[in-house]
């Protein structure tokens, strides 16, 4: 089996976060180089990376030793989605900023959100959707909760929520929640051109 990995530089504003991190990239991604923007799980939330790195591990073959904790491999989370239809970043344009970055003492990806013009990243937003086939769930036999289902059915955020019920706002977070807490709904994030067509 192949196994093929690739180190991000996360887009977050956090100034110290100055390394990569490493995702196995899944093989609808195969096609992945250096210089793609990516949608990648850091945390709780999805955020968007620069690939600086790109390696394939043969079956047997040992990975790179940053990527095991007292002799144990540490688990790996996966690239979830490219951002544009083609590399971003030229290796050049991204040698040069990973250079400024190590002259001025910061992260690569401040550096890398430079020669963005007219861009800021990808901006996610948090919506809810309905999980299919919960219909006879005893949670939604309350009026409340069966409302925001139904509308979550073609996904929404709180804000957008709140707005639609205005009878029961203050209560919309804590709806979300319990719905949470048992898989009647999921967290989906979207980045704003397509959260505005939700």
């Amino acid at each position: 089996m192949i196994l093929q990995l690739a180190d991000v530089y996360v887009n977050i504003p956090v100034k110290s976060i100055a390394q990569s991190f490493t995702y196995t990239v899944p093989e609808e991604l195969s096609r992945l180089e250096i210089g793609w923007r990516v949608l990648v799980p850091f945390g709780a939330q999805k955020v968007e990376g620069f690939v600086v790195n790109v390696m394939t591990v043969q079956e047997g073959e040992k990975l790179p030793d940053r990527l095991y904790n007292k002799g144990k491999l540490v688990e790996l989370k996966s690239i979830e989605a490219l951002v544009d239809e083609e590399p971003w970043f030229p290796k050049k344009v991204l040698e040069l900023a990973i250079w400024i970055a190590d002259f001025y003492l910061c992260s690569p990806a401040e550096i890398m959100r430079l020669f963005m013009p007219g861009k800021s990243g990808v901006r996610l937003k948090l919506c809810y959707k309905a999980i299919a086939d919960n219909e006879e769930h005893i949670l939604l036999q309350v009026n409340t909760n069966r409302q925001v289902y139904e509308e979550l059915k073609e996904g929404k955020s709180a804000l957008q929520l709140k707005h639609k019920f205005p009878e029961f706002k203050e209560q919309i977070d804590k709806i979300l929640e319990q719905l949470l807490r048992y898989n009647l709904i999921k967290k989906e994030y979207a980045d704003s051109k397509k959260f505005s067509e939700l």
